[in-house]
């Protein structure tokens, strides 16, 4: 079975462009794990975290690819993300690619498309990809795997694709996509499996560690508190070791709203910067 998966995606292509050491390296992945070595290292695979992408970060994928691009007759030109209050453009040699403007951040903003910047700059940042590659006249294209801070960028022509998603092991929803701007999946199929974070749609993503980090700091303050205020009145009867013993407990009291109040403040910064992306306040820096 395997072998035979092996022969067809070789003749449609796939280990093109591979010294024979990484190609014949990858053939044994593909041989031991079957379907699921697309999921491998290799000269397609890439990642391609949809919040970085949202973030200004396309013209870093572009030179991440790079050299796939150039193998396939790309003449990869100079690339400038230009990220304002205004919205996202990126310029590809000269040429202005709008990622999203100030209307569609406003409607991202709002609870009924949240995480539609991330979408858009990922189908957005992707058709750049593909343009490059038509430009060429070469039949390879991007594809998504996953979504969100999980998203996955491979080049498969679309001869590839049918063959890898046609294999008995294929898993639908977790198998390569067609990017479309259709919120809030993008393309991506939609899990019949129970919700988890990788299941969530590119736009569903979400982060629990800023809320964990909120409610641990208000334990602790909490804690801290109460230690603080049932040990700070005198005893009747003092002796050395019960003073020791309240000094330790007001020591830790301390500490433990100082840590508290640290863990909360934190938790609240990241919430606010990660919804803003944090490039708003540059002008955009420039990538080639």
């Amino acid at each position: 079975m395997n072998s035979e998966f092996i022969n067809k995606i070789e003749s449609l292509g796939y280990f093109k462009g591979l010294a024979e050491d990484k190609a014949r390296t990858l053939k044994q992945e593909f041989e031991k794990s079957g379907w699921l070595a697309i999921f491998c290292e290799s000269h397609r695979f890439f990642m391609a975290d949809s919040e970085d992408l949202a973030e200004g970060g396309i013209g870093q994928l572009v030179e991440e690819v790079a050299p796939f691009l150039k193998a396939q007759g790309v003449t990869v030109p100079e690339v400038e993300d230009d990220i304002t209050e205004d919205g996202y453009v990126v310029k590809v040699g000269g040429v202005a690619h709008p990622i999203y403007d100030s209307t569609e951040m406003t409607r991202d903003s709002s609870d009924k498309e949240l995480g539609l910047m991330w979408g858009l700059s990922t189908v957005r940042g992707f058709r750049i990809l593909d343009e490059l590659l038509a430009k060429a006249g070469s039949a390879e294209r991007a594809y998504g795997i996953n979504g969100g801070n999980d998203l996955f960028l491979i080049f498969l022509t679309p001869e590839l694709h049918q063959a890898i998603m046609e294999h008995p092991e294929a898993i639908p929803y977790d198998g390569p996509y067609i990017l479309k701007e259709e919120y809030p999946w993008f393309g991506q199929p939609e899990k019949q499996k129970p919700q988890t974070e990788s299941s969530l749609p590119i736009s569903k993503k979400t982060n629990v560690f800023p809320p964990l980090l909120c409610i641990t700091g208000g334990a602790l303050t909490l804690k801290g508190l109460f230690d603080y205020v049932a040990h700070s009145f005198p005893y009747l009867e003092p002796t050395p070791a019960l003073l020791e013993a309240q000094r330790k407990h007001l020591l830790f009291g301390e500490i433990a709203i100082c840590a508290g109040f640290f863990l909360i403040a934190c938790g609240v910064a990241w919430i606010i910067f990660r919804r803003i992306p944090s490039s708003l306040s540059k002008k955009g820096s420039p990538k080639k």
